[in-house]
């Protein structure tokens, strides 16, 4: 009789234990088919190899500026003004004579002032540009500090309820297995109980794994730099002078297949599959979720995307100062323009 009550109890304890195992297996994967349903897990993590970053050609150990300087020059207008400094920096400081013309030294300096002058604008220009693009990184950092915190502090709720009932339910169950040899009705509740303690910590954990991608969050509409690039109304806040978008629109005298910086910039960004949000410059709706032009539904990967294209359109921004210093070593004569074909 104990014998058979034996095996009767292990043969309830052997099914227990099968339950539990698939009823885990089931959670298990229904948590992971929600898991890779995500793009936070789907993203491939790969850099950009085939679109590397197009870099400056500037050298300052030369003493003929860059065929950029040259195109800088062009789009500024300064390529007649430099090329009368030069006639004139030759008679003005002739060899072998202590003086020279006075009008002519008068007119040297009055092209110098005007060639430095227009440089200093170009260069505050620049800076005009980094001052408002450091007021929207500023922001959409904050944003996804925020955002990140939030998405964390649930993941870990949802967590420190995983654990909690998983010990407690445990713990019971356990605590009912422990009379079963004197009372195997106890089997039924404690095997129960174990079922429930197996699903329930597998069930938080599938919640934890939607709320890692983070909430959404409706804002209002807020344009950003990006829009200049994509052909978007200006606006006062988000101008950007001429200078500046002359030289991301046109194409740098090394560009392998003949794309301006900005067109470079869009597609390198098309490109990057570590961008989830932007994929088709032609989708408007994706345009205007980039460029913050209508109301949009904010999340962790939208403003974490923006807040990469922000900081590459300030780095390709930031290159017109390597040319810029070269044009002023023209004009202070350490530096000369190459013959013009």
């Amino acid at each position: 009789m104990n014998r058979n009550s034996q095996e009767k109890n292990y043969s309830k304890a052997a099914s227990r234990s099968a339950l539990v195992l698939a009823a885990f297996l089931l959670v298990y994967s229904v948590d992971m088919h929600a898991a890779c349903s995500f793009s936070l897990f789907n993203r491939t993590h790969r850099d950009c190899q085939s679109r590397l970053p197009v870099f400056s050609q500037s050298d300052l150990h030369s003493d003929v500026a860059s065929p950029e300087a040259v195109e800088l020059a062009r789009h500024l207008e300064l390529i007649p003004l430099f090329q009368r400094l030069e006639e004139l920096r030759d008679k003005v400081q002739p060899p072998g004579r202590q003086s020279s013309n006075t009008e002519l030294r008068e007119e040297f300096r009055d092209i110098k002032e005007e060639i430095t002058e227009k440089i200093v604008q170009t260069r505050l220009e620049v800076d005009f540009v980094q001052a408002e693009l450091a007021v929207e990184l500023a922001a959409h950092n904050e944003l996804l500090n925020t955002y990140s915190r939030a998405r964390d502090d649930a993941v870990n709720r949802t967590n420190i309820w995983a654990f909690r009932t998983n010990g407690a339910l445990w713990a019971v169950a356990e605590g009912l297995d422990i009379p079963t040899y004197k009372k195997p009705r106890y089997s039924i509740p404690s095997g129960s109980i174990g079922i429930i303690a197996g699903i329930v910590p597998s069930v938080f954990s599938a919640f934890a794994v939607r709320e890692s991608s983070g909430f959404g969050y409706e804002r209002e509409p807020y344009p950003n730099m990006l829009t200049q690039l994509f052909d978007y109304p200006r606006l006062t806040r988000t101008d950007i002078p001429a200078s500046v978008l002359t030289y991301l629109h046109a194409k740098p005298a090394y560009a392998e297949h003949g794309e301006s910086r900005a067109d470079w910039l869009v597609n390198r960004w098309v490109d990057d599959k570590n961008l989830s949000v932007f994929n088709d410059r032609k989708s408007r709706s994706q345009k205007d979720a980039i460029t913050g032009m209508v109301q949009s539904h904010l999340t962790i990967q939208l403003v974490s995307d923006r807040l990469t294209m922000l900081q590459q359109l300030s780095a390709m921004i930031n290159q017109i100062n390597r040319p810029l210093l070269e044009l002023m070593m023209v004009v202070r004569g350490t530096k000369h323009l190459p013959p013009a074909n």
